[in-house]
């Protein structure tokens, strides 16, 4: 397909430094992509890079798969997220997530070894197959909702720390952490827009893609196939 040809092209001819990190599965209204000073705007099938930034609009949605693990991160309208890695725990690398302001659901697939989310002032480290929603505003308060699994809320300023499991909420700020609340399953900042990212599935609406990832500390590459949306 057309797409695939000129995302497969893309990542042939990447420098050296844009070690590709996720790719756009699915985008609704407006978003923007690229390096801090070199964004530019978004389409369903772009491989974000490390150290890239991604923010959608006052109208925009942004499904992410990212490449090394598989996971999902659904941006809310008004977010912006910067992508990174981190030394694994196996002796390769992990992705790192920065959340700089708005709002995104996370869903790691069973068999994840973890994921970690991070605002200006709180860590959230998720576990296998969890899916959670990560808030932040200008004030550094952030909020974490569990819809599943059980994610490690660090609170950076004071070293606090607390497991918030199913159907729990966290406030963490630079005060500390809040008290421990109850959330609804239907949460609208942990669940995902539309259908879940496991029932995404080839159709004549999308395109499936072969995009490497080449660990940046192993220098193995992994070959993940994805199925992107070719609506806006």
């Amino acid at each position: 397909m057309k797409l695939a040809a000129i995302v497969l092209l893309a990542t042939t001819i990447l420098s050296a430094k844009d070690i590709p990190l996720a790719v756009v599965v699915r985008l609704k209204g407006h978003a923007q992509l690229g390096p801090a000073k070199a964004m530019k705007p978004a389409k369903a099938g772009d491989v974000v890079c490390k150290n890239w930034l991604i923010k959608t609009e006052s109208d925009g949605r942004v499904l992410l798969r990212f490449l090394a693990d598989k996971s999902f991160a659904d941006m809310k309208p008004s977010t912006l997220l910067e992508l990174g890695v981190r030394s694994g725990g196996s002796g390769g690398s992990a992705k790192s997530v920065l959340v700089h302001g708005g709002a995104a659901a996370f869903a790691l697939p069973p068999g994840n070894e973890g994921d970690r989310v991070e605002t200006s002032t709180t860590v959230a480290s998720a576990t296998k197959g969890a899916q959670f929603g990560m808030s932040t505003a200008t004030d550094g308060l952030t909020r974490v909702d569990v819809l599943t699994g059980t994610v490690q809320v660090c609170n950076q300023m004071t070293g606090e720390h607390v497991a918030v499991t199913t159907g729990q909420s966290q406030a963490s700020g630079y005060g500390g952490l809040g008290p421990i609340q109850q959330i609804s399953s239907d949460s609208s900042l942990a669940i995902f827009d539309g259908q879940k990212p496991a029932t995404i599935a080839t159709s004549p609406s999308t395109s499936r893609l072969s995009v490497p990832f080449i660990d940046p500390v192993t220098g193995l590459t992994t070959i993940l196939e994805v199925d992107v949306s070719r609506n806006r």
